[in-house]
């Protein structure tokens, strides 16, 4: 009775496809943010909110993946190590595709 039921191992996917959705999911979620402060400035000063606040930000946050990964293959948990690793490459890609999107809407 006491013996203790082992623990189910966890696929490796799981925690790698789980960590990256995340991250653009968070991607996803600030950009909408920054996209409808821009649209409720008025005037003159709204021009840029989006594009720079989405390239500062996108890039802030792959810092931070990228740090994360570190820890995480660090402490011998290679399958999230390596969802945050691959979102520290996706993150700055689609965010810098977000900002050139921004400055040519506001170009026109």
């Amino acid at each position: 009775m006491d013996e203790q039921m082992p623990q189910p191992e966890r696929p490796f996917f799981k925690g790698f496809g789980i960590t990256v959705l995340g991250n653009l999911l968070l991607l996803l979620a600030y950009s909408a943010l920054l996209l409808i402060i821009e649209n409720e400035t008025p005037g003159g000063a709204r021009d840029g909110i989006f594009s720079f606040g989405v390239l500062i930000a996108s890039f802030t946050h792959a810092a931070l993946c990228f740090i994360v990964s570190i820890v995480l293959f660090l402490t011998k948990r290679p399958d999230l190590g390596a969802g945050f690793l691959l979102s520290t490459l996706l993150i700055p890609l689609i965010g810098f595709s977000f900002c050139l999107g921004g400055f040519h809407g506001n170009l026109n």
